[in-house]
């Protein structure tokens, strides 16, 4: 009997402690953090580590904090978090993923972006778009983003609300707005010395003839979608067909190409113009050798400036909503990187 006896409260035990295994496993699972994942690509996509260092591009693969991901013309890049969450990359486009336990940036540095959060996302979790001076909690909502240049970005939001905030680092001023379904808003920061406000968001309504290709090929497959689209902005994109999607996305890759072929001809011209000899005495003054970067700049941004400046500081004369990056970040030994601010 008192084996038996034994032998009942070992049993007791071991399944006591195989359900308080369940249940941490459970726990765990509850708190991993959102992973993003390169769903597929299509065209030349480039992706690198938060080193720079090239990655073999294959659909699936995970994209750690600190990954570049970008596009040539004609080429696209999607990618999710799960099946309700996911973005797509434009053409001719960059972006860099910044992550932090459950917290997710897209820091969007060229091009366009479309987000599609189709639900709210749960307690803790946070999922950010920013460019290089403004940022967004996107929450149950889709859009798109597009970098016009560095101190100018425009949103469009297809349906729910987002709130944007503009900031101009170096004056410090900052201003934030609600944006609806239906409008869309441009983000200006202006020179610090120039007189009045240092940035600014201009608000106003757009309709179907704006809505970008790479977003409508995204939007012709999926009725509910449109129908929540209608309901939500008035933006009348029921009877979108994929032939209408594929001719506006022909449309704006062609006007993509020209721009670039723009670029590279003004390129070329200032190459050309440069004298082989030196005419005049050289009174130019040494190349600075510190730079200071704003609480935004990317690991990429960062990694750069080292290669490029003998110091590198990340300041604000202003309290700043940092975002922890995750990733590596080496700095050579002959190198030095200094942060501080409020």
């Amino acid at each position: 009997m008192k084996r038996k006896g034994t032998l009942r409260a070992a049993l007791a035990l071991l399944l006591v402690c195989l359900l308080c295994a369940g249940s941490v496993s459970s726990v765990l699972g509850a708190n991993e953090a959102a992973t993003i994942r390169l769903a597929k690509t299509q065209g030349t996509v480039t992706v690198k580590n938060s080193s720079g260092k090239g990655q073999t591009v294959r659909e699936d693969m995970r994209l750690y904090s600190g990954y570049t991901v970008t596009t040539e013309k004609s080429s696209y890049a999607w990618s999710n978090l799960d099946d309700s969450k996911y973005a797509k990359l434009d053409a001719a486009s960059g972006m860099e993923v910044r992550k932090s336990g459950k917290k997710l940036e897209l820091l969007l540095t060229s091009g366009n972006l479309y987000f599609d959060v189709a639900k709210p996302l749960s307690d803790g979790e946070t999922m950010n778009v920013r460019t290089s001076t403004m940022v967004m909690g996107v929450r149950g909502t889709a859009g798109w983003v597009n970098v016009i240049d560095t101190n100018h970005a425009r949103v469009y939001l297809l349906h729910g609300t987002v709130e944007c905030t503009v900031t101009n680092p170096v004056a410090g001023q900052t201003k934030t707005t609600i944006l609806h379904a239906g409008e869309c808003a441009d983000f200006y920061v202006y020179d610090p010395e120039t007189p009045g406000d240092k940035c600014e968001i201009v608000k106003e309504s757009y309709g179907r003839e704006d809505v970008s290709g790479f977003v409508l090929e995204e939007l012709a497959d999926d009725p509910e979608q449109l129908e929540e689209i209608y309901e939500a902005s008035g933006i009348d994109l029921r009877d979108l067909t994929p032939e209408e999607a594929e001719e506006r996305l022909a449309e704006d890759e062609a006007a993509v190409e020209e721009q670039l072929a723009l670029i590279e001809e003004e390129l070329s011209d200032q190459s050309s113009a440069v004298a082989q000899e030196a005419v005049w005495e050289d009174t130019t003054p040494a190349a600075p050798t510190s730079i200071t970067l704003s609480p935004s700049a990317s690991v990429s941004e960062i990694t750069s400036a080292l290669a490029n400046y003998q110091t590198v500081n990340i300041s604000s004369d202003v309290a700043y909503d940092s975002f922890v990056i995750d990733a590596d970040l080496e700095i050579p030994s002959s190198k030095t990187l200094t942060v501080s601010g409020n």
